[in-house]
């Protein structure tokens, strides 16, 4: 082997080895938004879980409150009571008419639902 040839070999595998690092890099800083984006969703899912729980709980409490059964509330709410089962189950699919009707039934306030501020009554 020439010397000049021993040089291009070293050099190509000097570039071979910077297109490697450049590679790896860019596939850990890929890996790094995915897993970044998956954490983020999975906070925001569990807050949205968390906050359903919570208006389930606002929402049960005034059943309580009121004496009012699931059957009963599904007729005041001109609901079937499958329905009512899956939004009280699911209060986030709640529209904010629902809400509020659902809310003067029960006589919470609607800002007390959503502030999670219905036991100061």
């Amino acid at each position: 082997m020439t010397q000049i040839y021993k040089i291009n070999l070293i050099q190509n595998n000097i570039f071979f080895l910077y297109l490697l690092t450049i590679t790896m890099l860019i596939t850990i800083k890929l890996i790094y938004l995915r897993i970044k984006k998956d954490l983020l969703l999975l906070c925001y899912n569990f807050k949205r879980l968390l906050m359903n729980d919570k208006l389930k709980e606002a929402i049960e409490y005034g059943m309580f409150k009121k004496r009012i059964s699931k059957l009963e509330l599904s007729e005041y709410m001109n609901m079937s009571y499958p329905t009512m089962l899956s939004k009280i189950n699911n209060p986030g699919t709640l529209k904010i008419s629902e809400a509020d009707r659902l809310c003067n039934i029960l006589n919470i306030k609607l800002t007390d639902l959503l502030t999670n501020n219905y036991y100061n009554e």
